[in-house]
């Protein structure tokens, strides 16, 4: 009897293209079980975070080589996407935080014991 693998569960808000992709890649990398249901709206905000810094950062890309940075005028507007950019990656990163998506958080689910120390510990002693 073969095994179902459990289904991504669908977002709570409508999310585009984009974060669906976003959305489907984080499920397609954890156990479908480790977000709960609780939790989902903030994987939203992670997606749709996620997207708004892929979408700045390409139009930093679209602009910069016309930006002429002695001109105060084009120097306000690189400065102000760039903290748009900065703002979007801190959100990006609070959010995999909290949900525990970091690659340190993953590590220490999967690796309970990662230190290099194997001896047993001294209530473990028979």
């Amino acid at each position: 009897m073969a095994v179902k693998k459990p289904s991504i569960p669908k977002s709570p808000s409508p999310l585009t293209a984009e974060e669906q992709k976003v959305w489907d890649s984080v499920y397609n990398a954890i156990n479908h079980d480790f977000i709960p249901n609780e939790c989902l709206p903030l994987l939203v905000l992670y997606c749709r975070h996620v997207c708004k810094e892929r979408h700045i950062a390409a139009q930093i890309e679209k602009i910069e080589s016309r930006l002429d940075l002695t001109d105060l005028d084009h120097l306000k507007i690189y400065k102000s996407l760039m903290t748009l950019l900065d703002n979007e990656g801190r959100s990006v990163a609070a959010h995999a935080r909290s949900l525990r998506l970091t690659s340190q958080a993953l590590r220490s689910v999967n690796d309970s014991n990662r230190s290099a120390d194997h001896s047993p510990k001294p209530w473990e002693v028979e």
